[in-house]
């Protein structure tokens, strides 16, 4: 991410995965859910799903941008956008 988007946006998108792992891991720990290698894979998949959520709200954030709008209509326009698209994919994953 730091390769394809500037450091700001960087920054904010690890930080946000990073929260989501901690959430993520705490959610295991207080579960007691031992990870077998499917936990893992799992694991990582959603890791990865957040990952594809950020790019689809950046790509989108930087279309409403170019298009002239001011930041808070463009973020907001951008999150509305790509909403559905994050949704499909992860009812898709968790069909499968």
């Amino acid at each position: 991410m730091l390769y394809l988007y500037d450091f700001r946006k960087s920054t904010i998108a690890i930080i946000t995965l990073l929260a989501f792992f901690i959430v993520l891991a705490a959610i295991i720990k207080i579960v007691g859910y031992a990870l077998s290698l499917s936990g893992i894979a799992a694991v990582l998949l959603s890791i990865g799903m957040a990952v594809d959520a950020n790019i689809l709200i950046y790509e989108r954030l930087k279309e409403e941008r170019d298009a002239g709008k001011p930041i808070d209509k463009a973020i907001e326009e951008a999150y509305h956008r790509s909403w559905p698209a994050v949704r499909d994919g992860n009812l898709t994953a968790g069909l499968i």
